[in-house]
């Protein structure tokens, strides 16, 4: 198979609204997840026969701050997370943690009041990929990824210099690629490949919720890891 990225998109203040249930039987309410980083991802069949993805994985080289401690600031009646430097700059590879299928629960929330839902449910990768038939020769699939980082990064500004994307497909062959990143204006022109829907603006502050990854959820439910979250109310 041939892959390339089409484009890079959504900041931190993008996020998503997901039910915790639907990932621990034990755990109920709805939770946000901080988007950091996504990629839309095209695959082409270049082979004489038909493959199906069977995984992925990604990791970028990163230059950010390390060290550093993660401050909960008051806001009104909650907290809010806040990144206190160390100022040691590193450069490092680090692990991007894909949310899964995408649905319509994403929002850019540059205001909590007043949040744009994102529909990507046509445009997943893992919808059209991993949960798709075989791609044909010829034939291509693909979609947009978005991922969550690490809690050491998810509070301060960091800077990604490379990709590095791992693919097997469903006879145990792995490919690896490298990308190097794109600027913002040079991503801006790129993402025209990719789609989404943006949907009506819904006051998320009328929702009752917590600040808690996905990441930190399955590490929780599969080993054992004690879970941390953030009630936040409140917040404008």
């Amino acid at each position: 198979m041939t892959e390339y990225v089409i484009g890079l998109f959504i900041g931190d203040n993008s996020v998503y609204l997901y039910d915790k249930q639907s990932y621990d039987d034990t755990k109920t309410g709805l939770s946000v997840a901080s988007i950091h980083n996504s990629i839309h991802l095209e695959l082409i069949n270049n082979n004489n026969i038909p493959v199906k993805l069977h995984s992925y994985k990604f990791r970028a080289l990163m230059k950010y701050d390390e060290g550093g401690q993660v401050k909960l600031v008051p806001v009104n009646s909650s907290v809010k997370p806040e990144y206190i430097p160390s100022g040691k700059q590193v450069k490092k590879w680090r692990n991007l943690y894909s949310i899964g299928p995408l649905n319509d629960q994403i929002y850019l929330a540059t205001d909590w009041t007043k949040a744009r839902k994102i529909d990507f449910i046509n445009s997943s990768f893992d919808l059209n990929a991993l949960n798709n038939k075989q791609i044909n020769p010829g034939e291509a699939i693909n979609g947009w990824i978005l991922f969550e980082v690490d809690e050491d990064l998810r509070y301060q500004p960091f800077d990604i210099i490379e990709y590095e994307a791992v693919l097997e497909n469903s006879a145990g062959e792995q490919v690896t690629i490298n990308i190097a990143a794109q600027k913002e204006d040079v991503t801006k022109n790129a993402v025209s490949g990719g789609s989404m829907i943006m949907r009506d603006l819904v006051d998320l502050t009328k929702i009752k919720w917590d600040i808690c990854s996905i990441i930190d959820l399955k590490r929780s439910v599969k080993d054992g890891v004690p879970l941390s979250s953030i009630e936040l109310k409140n917040i404008h």
